[in-house]
């Protein structure tokens, strides 16, 4: 998780668009809340902070944010939208949306879903060199 690259205004603007993604197949799992709260308690954003921007505010501050924290956040609702188990079509289609706002290249959407299906051979990687892995995809 490189987060912490956000500042206030997008970490807020990314917790609402994780937000909504997490429920817009009207079922929030026990994996998708953990790593919520994971998020707010790292990000250390209130509830009330993410209630108060809109879908539309949140997407606009996301999209003047720089193109690493852009891929870090699609990266980011990747791994949530894989962490149940269940990729819905309300899911892809959001994860569509999100790429097309953002400028993710079909290419790079596939590098960094399969970050998400290596996980399991990167066991034996230090959590350092996933990092690392995971930066070059990025750049």
């Amino acid at each position: 998780m490189l987060l912490f690259e956000l500042n206030k205004d997008e970490a807020r603007a990314f917790m609402r668009v994780i937000s909504e993604f997490v429920s817009i197949d009207n079922k929030i799992k026990r994996e998708e809340k953990s790593i919520i709260d994971k998020y707010i308690s790292k990000l250390n954003v209130s509830k009330e902070e993410i209630d108060g921007l809109s879908h539309k505010e949140a997407m606009e501050v996301l999209n003047r944010s720089e193109e690493n924290i852009k891929k870090m956040v699609y990266f980011e609702l990747l791994g949530v939208a894989l962490i149940d188990g269940d990729y819905e079509n309300s899911e892809v289609d959001f994860l569509e949306e999100v790429a097309e706002k953002f400028n993710i290249s079909r290419s790079l959407k596939i590098a960094l879903a399969n970050y998400y299906f290596d996980i399991d051979n990167m066991k034996d990687k230090s959590e350092e060199e996933a990092k690392e892995r995971l930066i070059k995809i990025l750049n």
